[in-house]
């Protein structure tokens, strides 16, 4: 006699579909503090917010969400006509008290202006003195329309860091 089937357990539910914000995706950011060269310090956080909401199956990040980026390099104006050089990186969005890692910020041209062109002029008809003229200083005002990417794949909600309770010390 053959050997009886084995008992057959019934199947588990199908798992939801883990959501996931895909790395390389487009966000609408916007400047919430200025920055500027004449105070900038490489290291220094700005602040910026999310200007558009992100609406993909599973996921609502609403417009607002709060950020913020990191100014990289920060040079002010010099003589002879250098203009200030200002480098920011956009490094994350809070969301539920986690950071959604950002990359690849992108801005507005410049909105100040290089005088290099003047100060060679001015150099060249009155000698010396055209090296005294300035550069312009680079500024970045609040309401500056960004663009950044999402850095990796996050799992969607994104969950807040645990902390882990530390012992009082004796």
């Amino acid at each position: 006699m053959p050997p009886p089937p084995a008992p057959v357990e019934p199947a588990a539910p199908p798992a939801e579909a883990a959501v996931v914000l895909p790395a390389l995706t487009p966000l609408k950011l916007e400047m919430v503090d200025a920055v500027t060269t004449k105070t900038a310090r490489r290291g220094d956080r700005f602040a910026i917010k999310l200007a558009e909401a992100v609406r993909l199956p599973g996921i609502d990040l609403p417009a607002g969400t709060p950020g913020h980026g990191e100014i990289v390099h920060a040079q002010k104006a010099g003589a002879a006509g250098r203009a200030g050089e200002l480098i920011l990186a956009a490094r994350c969005l809070d969301v539920n008290g986690a950071c959604l890692k950002l990359r690849s910020l992108k801005i507005a041209p410049p909105h100040a202006t290089e005088r290099t062109d003047l100060a060679l002029a001015v150099g060249v008809a009155a000698g010396p003195i055209g090296f005294l003229i300035n550069g312009g200083n680079r500024e970045v005002p609040a309401g500056t329309a960004l663009t950044a990417m999402t850095a990796e794949n996050t799992p969607w909600p994104p969950a807040a860091p645990q902390v882990q309770p530390q012992e009082p010390r004796p």
